[in-house]
């Protein structure tokens, strides 16, 4: 993925949804930083303000 400030961080995304009635109810999820600045390795459960 390519940042904001223009770096760039390989991030591995497993994902399981649950879908009831045709909508996604629940969804979890697993990321982990193959390639990028140590300091990414939470971008999975960053929170943008």
């Amino acid at each position: 993925m390519e940042k904001r400030d223009g770096g760039r961080s390989l991030v591995k995304v497993l994902a399981h949804f649950t879908v009831r009635d045709g909508k996604i109810c629940a969804c979890d999820e697993l990321t982990q930083l193959l390639e990028g600045e140590h300091g990414d390795r939470d971008l999975g459960s960053r929170v943008s303000a």
